[in-house]
C-alpha cells in the first residue's frame, strides 16, 4: 500500500473515532476506557513515526547546501523546522523533534 492510499483510509478512520468519542466514551467500562486510550495512543505513535520519516526527508531536501533550491527556501521558509511547522500547525519544538 502506497503512502497516499494508508493516509486515504486513516483521515476517515481518524474522524471516525474523534466522533464516535465525543459521543460514547461517558458509556465506556472503566476497562474499556483504559483499553482504547492504549490502542488510540499506539495507533499516534506509529503515525508520528510515519510524520517523522517525511519531516525527514523535508530536512534532507532543505539541507544547506542547497541554499535556495532547497525546499523550505524555494517555499518561502527559513529552516525545514519552519517549513514543517507551517504545513502541520504544529509547534516549534515539536516541528524540531
Amino acid at each position: 500500500m502506497s503512502l497516499s492510499s494508508a493516509i486515504a483510509v486513516l483521515t476517515p478512520a481518524a474522524e471516525a473515532c474523534a466522533q464516535a468519542a465525543r459521543v460514547d466514551v461517558a458509556a465506556l467500562t472503566d476497562a474499556v476506557l483504559l483499553e482504547q486510550q492504549g490502542q488510540l495512543a499506539a495507533s499516534v505513535r506509529l503515525i508520528e513515526v510515519a510524520a517523522a520519516v517525511l519531516a525527514a526527508e523535508i530536512a534532507h531536501r532543505s539541507r544547506p547546501e542547497l541554499g535556495y533550491q532547497g525546499l523550505a527556501q524555494k517555499l518561502g521558509a527559513r529552516t525545514p523546522e519552519a517549513l514543517v511547522q507551517r504545513v502541520t500547525g504544529s509547534s516549534s519544538p515539536t516541528a524540531r523533534r
